[in-house]
């Protein structure tokens, strides 16, 4: 993923999982793909990507097997490669998650961190080893949307 100066975000490579956004998966594209303008901040992890728009929304897609995208549930795409059907459960188009968000941070363990420009720090997606850090209820489940853990 690359934000030119004007800006606009681009993205090629693998994208199984739909990670570069553009409403498809597919094994990889070589060439640079638009993904979206406005763009300020992006994150890329292993499967999932983040980007901060410039009026501070925080839009995420891609890998979705433990909630990281944020959007409340675990999402399921079907495909096919070399004749054998998969079930991947990922989001391939860009979802607006939050709004007032300063920084992000994608991870490759399945969770992502936003921080709010109040200075409230969010997360969700994989919370098996506690990652998330201390939640409301205490517990180390997985968060389908953004929970707040640090003001």
């Amino acid at each position: 993923m690359a934000v030119t100066n004007d800006s606009v975000l681009w993205g090629w490579g693998v994208n199984t999982q739909g990670q570069l956004g553009n409403g498809d998966i597919s094994w990889s594209n070589p060439y640079p793909i638009r993904i979206m303008d406005g763009v300020a901040i992006v994150a890329a992890a292993y499967g999932h990507t983040a980007a901060i728009k410039e009026d501070g929304t925080l839009w995420k897609w891609g890998a979705n097997n433990f909630g990281q995208i944020g959007n409340g549930q675990v999402d399921y795409v079907e495909a096919e490669w070399d004749s054998h059907p998969l079930v991947w459960k990922v989001n391939a188009d860009p979802v607006m998650i939050m709004e007032e968000v300063v920084a992000v941070s994608n991870t490759g363990g399945g969770h992502t961190l936003a921080l709010t420009n109040d200075g409230r720090l969010w997360a969700w997606g994989n919370n098996g080893d506690g990652q998330l850090g201390i939640v409301t209820d205490g517990t180390m489940e997985n968060r389908y949307t953004p929970v707040l853990i640090m003001e």
